[in-house]
């Protein structure tokens, strides 16, 4: 199974994202000031999963998750948050995630369909 290709929001960590990057995965970071429609459309034309800490985006109806959108809870740690995203990205195909919105914490997998 090939490791999702993942866009990342201006509010996820740069450390986090540097320590995927280190873990083989495809992740790039978002332009600033991007408006949550924008950064919607930006994935979908990268084929990118989105990845941000924005509850906002849980909302299916008003951000169709066509590329599909993770949403991490934040945590103190980036090493548990680290841990939460890999477990999840090794556990879950591209296709699962398309097409849904998904909330990450310690302890659950939330998803959110249409």
């Amino acid at each position: 199974m090939s490791k999702p290709k993942i866009l990342a929001d201006e509010n996820i960590e740069l450390s986090l994202v540097k320590s995927l990057k280190s873990k083989g995965f495809d992740i790039k970071y978002a332009e600033k000031g991007l408006k949550n429609s924008e950064l919607v459309s930006f994935a979908i034309k990268e084929e990118r999963i989105l990845l941000t800490h924005d509850h906002d985006f849980l909302n299916v109806e008003m951000y169709k998750p066509a590329v599909g959108i993770l949403v991490l809870q934040v945590y103190p740690s980036i090493s548990e948050m680290e841990e939460i995203l890999v477990k999840f990205l090794n556990e879950f195909s591209t296709e699962d995630i398309k097409g849904k919105a998904f909330f990450l914490t310690k302890e659950k997998v939330i998803v959110f369909e249409e």
